[in-house]
C-alpha cells in the first residue's frame, strides 16, 4: 500500500521560518546574526520547498566546515549555485515568468 500526500507550496513566511530554524539549529541565535533580514527575505522569495531548503543549508554547512569558517551567506550562495538555484538580487526583483 502506498500513501500519497499532497503538500501545498510554502509561503514566504513559512520558507523564512524553515530556513531560520535550520540556521539556528546549526549556528545558534548568535550565528543567525550573520544573515541579515534582507537576505532572509530574498531567500524566502525563491521557489523552493522544505526539503530543498534543508539540502541547501546542509551543503552550506559542509562548505563552511571545510573552510573552517562560521556558516554565512557566502556558503548559502555557493550551495545555491551548486544546486542550480539563484538568489534574487533584491526583494523587488522578479524571479521568473511564472512567479
Amino acid at each position: 500500500m502506498h500513501l500519497q500526500m499532497q503538500y501545498h507550496p510554502l509561503g514566504r513566511a513559512a520558507k523564512k521560518e524553515v530556513l531560520t530554524g535550520f540556521l539556528t539549529s546549526l549556528c545558534g541565535e548568535d550565528g543567525l546574526a550573520n544573515f541579515g533580514a534582507d537576505y532572509l527575505d530574498r531567500f524566502a522569495r525563491m521557489n523552493v520547498n522544505g526539503r530543498q531548503i534543508k539540502n541547501i543549508v546542509s551543503i552550506a554547512h559542509t562548505l563552511s566546515r571545510e573552510d573552517e569558517e562560521e556558516l554565512s551567506c557566502l556558503h548559502i550562495n555557493h550551495a545555491l549555485e551548486a544546486t542550480g538555484l539563484c538568489l534574487p538580487q533584491s526583494v523587488d526583483e522578479p524571479l521568473d515568468l511564472y512567479d
